[in-house]
């Protein structure tokens, strides 16, 4: 059935927060209840002692009684969506419900489990779980201890340590396989073969309770090191397992730097950069052909936002881009904190580009609308793959280090995932230049503003449009394919600038389309990144640009009423571009000075 009709409130009925989670009953043929949970009886209150099938929809009872009446045949059970009421005038909820045969009996007649879900609220109920897992995953993460399960079908025995919330192998494989590599390593030391014996007999035994002690082969006959404690048992949640915990005694020398509290940045309580680089170098070592993606992110600006905001609410920003990168990020490698603004993160288990682009964009967009107007949050990464990039660890930072700084110089707020064919070859020098030619090149774009507003204020618009070279100037700066200009609501053409490949049209149609003109932000300023934005909008826009091999473009329009007056476009030909925040304010700020003083000239 469909149950949207009753996702709103009505006069006659309202809506009531008993949570029916996990929520079984036992009932009758007839489907009087025998038995339930607590928040069902909860919420029928005194009319509990009514048949079930009278306290949901007349159609979907008949569902289940024809169900039962035909003896299921060779079906189990049923599933529907139904409300269920408490016929009191005080609540419903919309339920999943399942009906299910059992071995059950009263009275040697059979009895039926009903389990119900709450629909409207599952995502609640999940949310509420989720929190509940994160918080014992943080605990265990604090604690300097190894957790292990056995799975006595398989025989796969393994044991791990919780970094950041994530659980990180320190072994998984074969149990036998593990007790031989284990005497072998300490030199087929009669201790260490009586204790893997003695393992092996616990977890195969599946014992519901067990301690024993641990030498590892790497402690010496004196001193304390390396010595542990097992406590385990079959696990009361998934009685096919074995499950425990391994506790250090004493010292835990040979327990990796990553796994240890040490290895923490205690601000975020991500990984720092010397535990980050150790688990990169070591499972760089072990990945064989996997693909792993080694990633350098920068926050955008953060300076700024420290002196706009203050120290307190930097120190917000930084622990909400660590927890966001954790949750997207953490169940595929690990995270880390290099210091300051700058993260890093090695991920597996994401094979392909597109999945890998999928949460870079996730992240982005939850960054970037987290502070409503207060800040505008985003970030700059790069990023290489392992082997196609390299595989050594320096290497591989390198390129991905390089790849930042070519996203910081394309405006920020983007990724780049390194590619020698586009970005040249890395070498520490081609980064120290890189970073030169991003400042000088920022330079040089705000002194190309001061330049073309000097000569309009001091010279009249009319030099401006005469001045080719300046024109040029602004063309090869910001990699422009040309610059026009249209006045008299697109009837005239003021200037022409650059390579377009065919003759310019009349735009008297597009400055008189109302729903072109309401695309301008704050009436100023439409950007477009790719022409596709003008399809849906206006037909005759979209068939300019493409006529004239338009892929990209900051548009700005000065209005006389409604309609756009003039036209003052910065074109890129046959490409898309995300235009950076900055390149976007200059030629916004001198295309409205443009177009503002030849409607004063006029």
């Amino acid at each position: 059935m469909r149950i949207d009709r009753y996702s709103q409130k009505d006069s006659n009925i309202r809506r009531i927060d008993t949570a029916l989670y996990d929520c079984v009953l036992f009932v009758r043929s007839d489907f009087t209840v025998s038995s339930a949970s607590k928040n069902y009886y909860e919420f029928v209150g005194e009319n509990s002692v009514l048949a079930f099938t009278d306290l949901i929809d007349e159609e979907d009872a008949k569902l289940l009684k024809d169900f039962v009446v035909r003896g299921m045949g060779s079906e189990n059970c049923i599933e529907l969506y139904t409300r269920l009421t408490n016929k009191l005038d005080e609540g419903w909820r919309n339920v999943y419900l399942r009906l299910d045969k059992t071995d059950h009996t009263e009275e040697k007649a059979p009895l039926y489990r009903i389990t119900l879900i709450d629909v409207l609220n599952a995502e609640v109920r999940m949310e509420q779980l989720d929190k509940k897992a994160n918080k014992y995953r943080f605990y265990m993460s604090i604690k300097d201890e190894y957790y292990f399960e056995y799975d006595p079908e398989s025989n796969i025995y393994k044991y791990y340590k919780y970094v950041n919330g994530k659980a990180i192998d320190v072994y998984s494989g074969d149990l036998d396989e593990f007790c031989k590599e284990q005497v072998a390593k300490s030199g087929g030391a009669d201790y260490m073969t009586a204790q893997t014996e003695k393992l092996a007999k616990y977890l195969k035994g599946r014992n519901t309770s067990f301690e024993m002690r641990w030498r590892s082969h790497e402690s010496g006959d004196e001193g304390h090191a390396g010595l542990y404690q097992f406590r385990g048992g079959v696990s009361i949640y998934n009685p096919e397992i074995v499950t425990g915990v391994i506790s250090s005694e004493g010292s835990s020398d040979d327990m990796a730097y990553y796994l240890t509290t040490a290895g923490k940045d205690s601000f975020t309580g991500l990984l720092n950069k010397k535990a980050s680089t150790e688990y990169s170098v070591e499972k760089i070592n072990s990945a064989g052909k996997n693909i792993l993606w080694m990633i350098v992110i920068d926050i955008d600006d953060f300076k700024s936002i420290n002196d706009n905001y203050g120290h307190a609410f930097g120190d917000v920003i930084i622990r909400f881009v660590a927890e966001n990168l954790q949750k997207h990020m953490g169940r595929h490698g690990i995270v880390g904190r290099f210091g300051g603004d700058e993260f890093y993160a090695l991920m597996h288990d994401v094979p392909t580009r597109e999945e890998l682009k999928l949460i870079l964009k996730v992240i982005s967009k939850e960054l970037m609308y987290a502070f409503d107007d207060k800040v505008k949050l985003t970030m700059s990464v790069g990023v290489s793959q392992y082997p196609k990039d390299g595989t050594q660890f320096d290497e591989l930072f390198g390129k991905a280090d390089k790849a930042l700084y070519i996203a910081k110089e394309k405006g920020k707020n983007r990724h780049i995932i390194y590619d020698e064919k586009l970005h040249g070859e890395y070498s520490q020098e081609s980064i120290k230049y890189q970073t030169v030619s991003y400042m000088v090149s920022r330079e040089k774009r705000r002194g190309m503003l001061v330049r073309c507003i000097s000569d309009i204020q001091e010279n009249g618009i009319d030099s401006f449009l005469k001045n080719r070279n300046l024109q040029q100037g602004l063309l090869d700066l910001f990699d422009l394919g040309g610059i026009t200009i249209y006045g008299d609501y697109g009837k005239k053409v003021i200037l022409r600038s650059g390579d377009y490949p065919a003759p310019p049209e009349d735009r008297a149609g597009i400055a008189y389309d109302e729903n072109y003109a309401a695309q301008y932000e704050h009436e100023t300023t439409l950007v477009i990144s790719t022409v596709n934005r003008l399809k849906p909008v206006s037909t005759l826009a979209y068939e300019s640009a493409v006529n004239q091999e338009i892929g990209a473009s900051v548009r700005c329009g000065i209005k006389k009423g409604d309609e756009i007056y003039i036209f003052v476009d910065f074109d890129v030909f046959n490409t898309n571009r995300k235009w950076s925040d900055s390149d976007i304010d200059i030629l916004t700020i001198l295309g409205c000075t443009i177009g503002e003083m030849i409607k004063l000239a006029e």
